[in-house]
C-alpha cells in the first residue's frame, strides 16, 4: 500500500494540475501515474457526476457511423498508449537510480515470488512470440559454450551477429522459405562452435553462419561439418580455421537434398 495523501499535498496537486513535470519537481516522493490517479480522484470527489470525456478526432464518416467511431476510438487508445511510453521513458531516464532502488526493493521483499514472476513472464513471451525465443535461444548456446570453455564474451550477442534479432528472424525465415518460425524449428549454426577458438566468437555467431533447421534436421546434423551447399552461405571470412572446400561432403547419408532432409 502506497503513502496516504496529505492535505498539503492535495491543495498542491490541485493548484498546479496538469502541470505535471513542475508538480514532479516539487512532490519528488509522488510519480506522475500517482500525481495523475490522485488528480482524477480530487476532481471526482469534487463533481461525483464526472465523466471522462475522450476527444474523438473528426474525420469524414465513411460507411457505418458506428464502426467509424469505434476505429476512432480504438486509434485514439493507440495514440494515449504511445504517448504514454513516452513519458515512461522519459520519467525513467530522470528517475533511473530511484527506479532502481524500488525495484531492488520489491525484490529484496520477496526474492522467491519475484523470480516466479520474471520466469513466467520469460516463459510466456518466448512462447508467444518466435523472435523472443530465438534471442534466447542464441544468448544460451553461447553462454553454455563460453561457460564450458571459463571464458567470457566481449559484446553483446546482436553484435556479435551483426544484426538486429528482428533482422535476423526475417532473414533466417526467408533462407527457410517459412513466413513464420515455430517451436519445431531450431537454430543452427552451419559451422558447429566446436569447430572454433574461444575468441573466435564473431566468426561463429556471424549471421551468415546461422540457418533454421526441423528438431530432427538439427539433431541429425549434430556437430558435423555442413555441406558444401551450406558452407556456401557462410561468409569465406567466418570459416574455421583449417576447414576447406574438399573435406565437406556433398549430402548427408538419408537426406533428400544437401540442405534439407
Amino acid at each position: 500500500m502506497g503513502v496516504r495523501w496529505t492535505s498539503e499535498e492535495d491543495a498542491t496537486l490541485v493548484a498546479h494540475a496538469p502541470n505535471w513535470v513542475h508538480l514532479l519537481a516539487l512532490l519528488p516522493s509522488r510519480t506522475y501515474a500517482a500525481l495523475n490517479s490522485r488528480h482524477n480522484t480530487l476532481l471526482n470527489k469534487q463533481d461525483p457526476d464526472r465523466k471522462k470525456i475522450r476527444r474523438i478526432v473528426p474525420s469524414n464518416v465513411r460507411g457505418y457511423t458506428c464502426v467509424n467511431l469505434l476505429v476512432q476510438k480504438a486509434v485514439a487508445s493507440a495514440i494515449d498508449k504511445a504517448k504514454s511510453r513516452v513519458r515512461g521513458k522519459d520519467w525513467y531516464k530522470d528517475n533511473t537510480e530511484r527506479h532502481l532502488a524500488t525495484t531492488k526493493k520489491r525484490y529484496d521483499k520477496d526474492p522467491k515470488k519475484k523470480i516466479k514472476q520474471t520466469t513466467a513472464h520469460g516463459a510466456k513471451a518466448r512462447k508467444e512470440n518466435p523472435t523472443v525465443r530465438l534471442a534466447h535461444n542464441c544468448r544460451m548456446r553461447l553462454q553454455v559454450y563460453f561457460k564450458n570453455g571459463r571464458f567470457k564474451k566481449d559484446a553483446k550477442t546482436s553484435k556479435l551477429i551483426g544484426m538486429s534479432f528482428p533482422k535476423l528472424m526475417k532473414r533466417l525465415c526467408e533462407m527457410a522459405d517459412i513466413s513464420k518460425m515455430t517451436e519445431e524449428h531450431h537454430h543452427d549454426h552451419i559451422f558447429p562452435l566446436v569447430r572454433y577458438s574461444l575468441n573466435e566468437e564473431h566468426k561463429m555467431m556471424h549471421y551468415s553462419n546461422l540457418q533454421l533447421l526441423l528438431a530432427k534436421e538439427n539433431h541429425k546434423k549434430s556437430k558435423k561439418l555442413p555441406t558444401k551447399a551450406m558452407a556456401a552461405r557462410v561468409s569465406r571470412d567466418c570459416w574455421p580455421d583449417g576447414i576447406t572446400e574438399d573435406m565437406l561432403p556433398d549430402i548427408y547419408p538419408g537426406w533428400a537434398t544437401p540442405l534439407r532432409m
